[in-house]
């Protein structure tokens, strides 16, 4: 009986006891615990005979099994170095290509910025020099005009009135009709463009006096006088305007147009200028906008007018 109850007092104390860690020999080749250690832990009720049991049937490595481990270690570890080795130099590249752009990138960047300096400073230049050209083109027209002061223009002459001596004839038969006292000294005379045939209009003829004071008395006297003939035939006189100035003055056009629909005097003002009379108040205008602002105004004025 005291046997039998030691026994069972040892049972009861292995049965208490906690399970034993795994130990570095119950490792098998692949680095996990082996089948019957996993068994020994698991099974806690187990009597210290069988754990001994299983732990005997473990048999360790010999050295041919160890070799080739660490032989396939090895091989794997060469193959990932060569991998890796070859992963870097891609990286190596692609580094040095990335720095290559970048490099390319921040002289595009340069590059860029200067030529929108110098972009900036042409624009400004260009600027001014268009301040200069329009400075220079209204000097020259303005040159142009006054070496055309003394000159006035004359249209429906017929061909070969003037014979060979156009100047003598124009002194003589401009005092003539226009009846001036002083005897009127012209320069020079000719005809405009080449010959046409004889049932083209006649040529426009272009005169030039001696002087200024010539021209504006022949003028005065033709704007009293109204129609001027020869042999019944009616010429006009108009003044030598430069091919800028009569742009100038063909903008006002369409404003001069509504003026004589409106009925309201107006007329053009050397160089090119309107000139505008509205109940005997006198306006002039230098620029097409201004001239039709003021004719909306007297349209707006005549409309209101009407309606009341």
């Amino acid at each position: 009986m005291a046997t039998i109850n030691k026994t069972s007092k040892e049972k009861v104390k292995e049965k208490g006891k906690t399970p034993k860690q795994a130990k570095l020999t119950d490792f098998g080749a692949s680095g996990a615990p082996q089948q019957a250690s996993d068994a020994a832990e698991v099974s806690n009720t187990g009597d210290a005979t069988a754990e001994v049991t299983l732990t005997r049937s473990v048999k360790p490595l010999d050295r041919d099994e160890v070799s080739a481990i660490l032989a396939a270690i090895d091989g794997l570890r060469t193959e990932f170095s060569s991998k890796v080795e070859g992963i870097m130099s891609v990286l190596t590249e692609i580094r040095k290509e990335l720095t290559d752009c970048t490099e390319q990138v921040v002289q595009a960047e340069l590059r860029i910025a200067a030529v929108e300096d110098d972009l900036a400073k042409l624009n400004a230049k260009v600027l001014t020099l268009e301040k200069k050209n329009a400075m220079l083109e209204g000097k020259v027209l303005d040159l142009e005009m006054r070496s055309r002061r003394n000159n006035l223009r004359m249209v429906g002459l017929p061909e070969g009135a003037e014979g060979s001596d156009a100047c003598t004839f124009l002194e003589n038969w401009i005092q003539e009709v226009t009846e001036v006292e002083n005897r009127v000294v012209i320069e020079r005379a000719h005809r405009v463009g080449p010959k046409k045939d004889a049932n083209a209009p006649p040529r426009t003829l272009i005169m030039r006096f001696l002087n200024d004071r010539d021209r504006h008395m022949v003028l005065q006297a033709i704007r009293t006088k109204r129609n001027i003939f020869y042999k019944k035939q009616q010429v006009r006189f108009y003044p030598d305007l430069a091919e800028g100035v009569l742009k100038q003055r063909r903008e006002f056009d369409s404003v001069r147009q509504q003026l004589r629909d409106l009925g309201i005097r107006h007329g053009v003002m050397i160089p090119a200028r309107l000139i505008v009379t509205v109940n005997g108040e006198t306006r002039i205008f230098n620029t097409p906008t201004e001239a039709q602002v003021f004719t909306e105004r007297i349209k707006e004025g005549k409309g209101d007018h009407a309606r009341q």
